[in-house]
């Protein structure tokens, strides 16, 4: 599945991994490059090039955080948000494609047991980052 989206984002200029992150700043689930990095478990120096990339490209801004002046927010720009959008069916066409051999039952079975893995590995990464102080 994975070259499959790479192989219709790259007619954009673009990976998973960018869409990706813009994603995650489209939806509010992450503000800064420490929250993506934590959110995607991805390494900061890696997602420093692609943030890099992206604020090239016109999709992303670096922000200064009003309330903290040390901390950067990154936002999308209009041309970011339209961007997400309009590669949001590339994604949904490609997790149906995946699932079209399993019926609606199993669907929801394995959405399910995903959303308790998620869970448990949510409050696995929590403990770890309390153990570690972080």
């Amino acid at each position: 599945m994975t070259s499959r989206v790479e192989l219709a984002f790259a007619k954009h200029e673009l990976t998973f991994m960018h869409w990706l992150v813009m994603a995650y700043l489209h939806n509010g689930k992450a503000k800064t490059a420490a929250e993506l990095c934590r959110r995607i478990h991805y390494d900061s120096g890696a997602l420093t090039r692609i943030i890099d990339h992206l604020s090239k490209r016109g999709f992303i801004e670096r922000n200064r955080n009003t309330d903290d002046r040390r901390s950067v927010q990154l936002d999308l720009t209009y041309c970011g948000q339209n961007i997400v959008e309009s590669l949001k069916p590339i994604i949904v066409n490609c997790l149906n494609a995946a699932v079209s051999g399993l019926t609606h039952e199993e669907i929801d079975t394995l959405s399910h047991l995903l959303n308790k893995l998620i869970h448990g590995i949510s409050i696995s990464s929590e403990m770890e980052s309390a153990l570690s102080g972080t």
